[in-house]
């Protein structure tokens, strides 16, 4: 599911969160960030856990002018497993 673009700066480094609280089920929480990767390549990202239902992303470098589409797995403890696509936009200002 797509959850959302931003832009920012080829120099910055920023985090956005993608929050699962309305994807669970009751008793359910995040237990393992899958995977993170960006495509095309240039983009520096990774992603951890903030909490039990909440993913930070950080997104760093990339190419202005260039949209990367990042993509985050994650899975839950009952064993679902979620993949989100969020869209950065890089642009020197």
């Amino acid at each position: 599911m797509k959850v959302g673009s931003f832009t920012k700066q080829p120099g910055e480094r920023i985090s956005n969160s993608i929050i699962y609280e309305d994807s669970l089920d009751v008793g359910d929480y995040l237990e393992t960030v899958e995977s993170c990767t960006a495509s095309p390549a240039g983009l520096s990202v990774n992603a951890g856990l903030a909490d039990t239902s909440r993913v930070r992303v950080w997104h760093e470098g990339g190419t202005h002018g260039a949209d990367y589409k990042v993509t985050v797995g994650v899975t839950t403890h009952n064993g679902e497993r979620f993949e989100d696509e969020i869209i950065c936009k890089v642009r020197e200002v």
